[in-house]
C-alpha cells in the first residue's frame, strides 16, 4: 500500500510495466485502483485497537506523537548537501514555480508564500493545466519544485517532465525516495511518513514535508542579507492590514 510502481518494480525485481499488467490481469484498471483496492480490504480487515488503549492514549495524544515522530524521523532524511544544492538554486532562480494536486497543492501554496516573504518570484500553481502551461514556458534560470507525497500524482509528474524538458531545475519534495516523479528531479528531499491511499493529506506527511520547506526558507534567510532584508519589507508591507 506504501510503495510506488517503481519502488514495488524494484523490490520484486519487474519492470513499471509488468507489475501495471499484472494489476490488469487481476481486474484493476490500474496500479492506482489495485492500491486502493488493498487498503480497503485491510482496513476492514484490521481489529478495532481502541478499547485497548490507555487513558492517556487519547486521539489528541496520540496526533501530537505522530505529528512528533514525522519531524523527528524527517530530520533523519535530511541531506545537508541537497539542501544546499535546493538552497543554491532557488536564491538564483529568475522564477519558482511550484506544483502540487489535492493536500499537495496545500503545501505548494505555503511554501510560495514563504519564498515570497523573501521576496522571491515564486508562484504555486494547483490548477493542472496552468501549471502545464507554466511549466513549458520555464528556462534553464528558473526553478520548477514538484510536490507529492506518493511521487506519483500524473498530473505533477507531467509538470515537472514538461519543466525539465524545458530546462528548468526540477526540485521534487516528496514522501517517496523512489518514485516516477524522483527519476525526474535534479534534486530530491525527502519527509517521512508514507501515505496509502485511504490517507491521503495525513498531517504526519504533510507536517514533515512543511518542515523542509522550513528548513530551505530559514537556509535562504542565511545566505543573502538581501533576502533576509525582504522578510521585513514584506512584513512592513502587510503591517496595516491587522487591527
Amino acid at each position: 500500500m506504501y510503495q510506488t510502481v517503481t519502488e514495488l518494480g524494484d523490490r520484486s525485481g519487474a519492470s513499471e510495466a509488468s507489475v501495471i499488467r499484472l494489476c490488469r490481469d487481476l481486474g484493476f484498471g490500474s496500479y492506482a485502483e489495485f492500491k486502493m483496492a488493498l487498503a480497503i480490504e485491510v482496513t476492514k480487515a484490521k481489529p478495532t485497537q481502541q478499547a485497548h488503549q490507555a487513558p492517556d492514549n487519547g486521539p489528541i495524544a496520540a496526533t501530537v506523537r505522530l505529528g512528533v515522530s514525522a519531524l523527528e524521523n524527517t530530520e533523519k532524511l535530511l541531506d545537508p548537501g541537497r539542501i544546499e544544492a535546493t538552497v543554491a538554486a532557488l536564491a538564483q532562480a529568475h522564477r519558482i514555480e511550484l506544483f502540487g494536486v489535492g493536500a499537495s497543492a496545500i503545501i505548494a501554496q505555503y511554501a510560495a508564500y514563504k519564498f515570497l516573504r523573501l521576496g522571491l518570484n515564486a508562484h504555486a500553481r494547483e490548477d493542472p493545466h496552468l501549471a502545464a502551461m507554466m511549466a513549458v514556458k520555464l528556462t534553464e534560470r528558473d526553478v520548477a519544485v514538484a510536490v507529492s507525497s506518493s511521487g506519483s500524482t500524473i498530473d505533477t509528474v507531467r509538470a515537472a517532465k514538461l519543466a525539465k524538458t524545458s530546462g528548468a531545475h526540477v526540485v521534487v519534495v516528496t514522501n517517496r525516495k523512489r518514485s516516477p516523479l524522483s527519476k525526474l528531479a535534479d534534486t530530491v528531499l525527502v519527509a517521512a511518513s508514507s501515505e496509502t491511499p485511504l490517507t491521503g493529506g495525513a498531517f504526519a506527511s504533510k507536517v514533515g514535508q512543511l518542515l523542509l520547506f522550513e528548513v530551505l526558507y530559514g537556509a535562504l534567510a542565511d545566505r543573502d542579507v538581501e533576502l533576509e532584508r525582504a522578510i521585513t519589507e514584506t512584513a512592513e508591507a502587510i503591517s496595516d492590514r491587522s487591527y
